[in-house]
């Protein structure tokens, strides 16, 4: 990362400074950008309070009396600003580029530009922001998995078309069959292209349909297929009621709204900016807007069409 160091500001006190060092030589990856503090946990970076991070430097300057004059609390300030001083990056980590990358538990799988796959180990430098709960397997199979997706396509008995005769019987059913399988094709592409965190496709996602149909079932395998740090779980007005709804995009893989009201009117200029990756302005309360680059894809699930 592109770090600048600024140890030598005349406002920070020296053990402030060595306080700094030592947290950053234990942590080795900590990443600071737009007031902004990341932490890389061994297999990515996850944003971490100012709160947590006096709480760690606290513990280093409580050692031996460390405290300057002045007090635990002004020597925690000041090595607070001597981490973001010496690791603080010209380029914000939500600013980059999105890679093509599907961060595991287990490792790193990247899509290279000649359409073959390479699995790597976790690497700091591939500025990854969530991770998937579960490992890479290369020789996996899930055919229970594929039979769930399939049958979810299957109509219901109530509604099938009552044959006259056993020919009949045996079209509908191949009918049947057939529009499971192509459907569940078209489930696997969207669910591979929602926890790629990259939104090649400009896109955004409605699922619309009564109850008991399977929405719900194809959401909650995101959130188990994602981390907790990858999915904005809110209602849609949540992002556009003020300004400062953009800033809870940074760093998701997702935005879900499971549960539209029904009558609710989409906003159209906020789903048309989230729906490819592209810079995005945010506003923080009480500080400066910045810029990230958006890698959220959008999903609403709703009984009833919206209004537009």
């Amino acid at each position: 990362l592109d770090h600048v160091s600024s140890t030598g500001s005349s406002h920070v006190n020296d053990r402030a400074n060595i306080a700094a060092e030592m947290l950053i030589a234990n942590e080795r990856s900590i990443h600071t950008d737009d007031d902004q503090t990341w932490r890389y946990n061994g297999t990515h970076y996850e944003k971490i309070s100012e709160k947590y991070l006096g709480k760690m430097l606290r513990r280093i300057l409580s050692k031996d009396g460390w405290a300057e004059e002045g007090g635990l609390t002004r020597s925690t300030a000041d090595a607070i600003t001597a981490v973001k001083q010496i690791r603080w990056s010209q380029t914000p980590i939500n600013a980059r580029e999105p890679k093509q990358i599907l961060n595991f538990q287990n490792g790193e799988l990247h899509f290279l530009p000649d359409g073959s796959v390479k699995f790597r180990e976790h690497d700091p430098s591939s500025l990854l922001t969530s991770v998937l709960s579960f490992n890479y397997e290369k020789e996996a199979e899930a055919p229970v998995f594929r039979q769930t997706i399939e049958e979810l396509f299957y109509p219901p008995a109530r509604e099938r078309m009552k044959p006259r005769s056993k020919v009949e019987q045996r079209a509908y059913e191949d009918a049947y069959r057939k529009n499971a399988v192509i459907m569940a094709d078209h489930v696997e592409e969207l669910l591979a292209y929602f926890i790629i965190p990259d939104r090649w496709i400009p896109a955004w996602f409605l699922w619309i349909g009564g109850g008991s149909n399977g929405k719900t079932f194809l959401t909650d395998l995101l959130y188990l297929l994602l981390d907790d740090d990858a999915i904005e779980s809110e209602r849609i007005q949540a992002f556009t009621k003020n300004d400062f709804g953009m800033e809870r995009l940074i760093g998701k893989t997702m935005a879900i709204d499971d549960d539209m009201k029904t009558g609710t009117t989409i906003p159209d200029d906020f789903v048309k900016k989230i729906s490819e990756t592209k810079r995005l302005s945010a506003n923080r309360k009480y500080k400066a807007s910045f810029t990230f680059m958006n890698r959220c894809a959008l999903l609403l699930l709703t009984n009833n069409y919206p209004r537009i």
